[in-house]
């Protein structure tokens, strides 16, 4: 694997995964990765989300996201048997109703 770096001109260079210690220890042991740094190696962000999603809320949950929103989230959160209210996005942020 080759990783993006920075020269000493700040110009993109590529560095060889096995130049990154660190990274190469944390990956060795995820576990401890995540128990002393906070940090988690996932697969993409799908599979982020669907971890956070069922960590922070299971079915019958109800979900107020964006709209628009990310593409995959709707069907993703109903995969856990949530349910789902939109609130539009607009110019100057979320346009939240006020009752």
């Amino acid at each position: 694997m080759i990783f993006p770096r920075r020269d000493a001109g700040g110009k993109m260079k590529c560095g060889r995964l096995s130049n990154f210690l660190i990274f190469r220890q944390a990956l060795a042991s995820p576990r401890d990765l995540y128990l002393r740094q906070g940090g988690l190696i996932t697969h993409g962000s799908q599979q982020a989300l669907g971890l956070v999603i069922r960590l922070l809320a299971g079915p019958g949950a109800k979900a107020v996201i964006e709209a628009p929103t990310y593409f995959n989230m709707i069907p993703l959160l109903r995969l856990n048997g949530m349910s789902i209210e939109t609130v539009p996005m607009r110019k100057n942020g979320l346009d939240i109703p006020i009752s």
